[in-house]
């Protein structure tokens, strides 16, 4: 079923949403920062740290095997070779975990 909906998605939309999950570190951290020191924030910056918000409740609810592949994809930036080796399974079996998150974060940020 997913697989399906995945072969409609847009591949720009997709490359967008992956995007998001590599920045979501960055914002991360600097809503860590505003919380921290209570700063006034710009539209922009709310938009940002609303995705933020909404990555990390989408993230609560992915099966491990998901969760730790977004870790080590999008937390510590490892190559796709490499996180097939850390987590002992094909590097097909990782490009189809990838498509799995961006499309179920995609659909999250309702971007899909």
């Amino acid at each position: 079923m997913i697989y399906n909906a995945l072969l409609k998605c847009d591949k720009d939309v997709l490359e967008e949403v992956e995007r998001e999950l590599f920045n979501y570190n960055f914002y991360n951290n600097f809503l860590e920062l505003t919380n921290e020191y209570n700063l006034n924030l710009n539209d922009n910056t709310k938009k940002r740290i609303f995705t933020v918000k909404t990555i990390q409740k989408s993230l609560n609810n992915l099966p491990p095997h998901i969760k730790q592949f977004i870790k080590l994809r999008y937390m510590d930036n490892l190559t796709i070779e490499m996180i097939a080796e850390k987590m002992n399974i094909s590097p097909s079996a990782c490009y189809k975990y990838r498509r799995q998150s961006l499309y179920i974060i995609g659909i999250a940020l309702g971007k899909i």
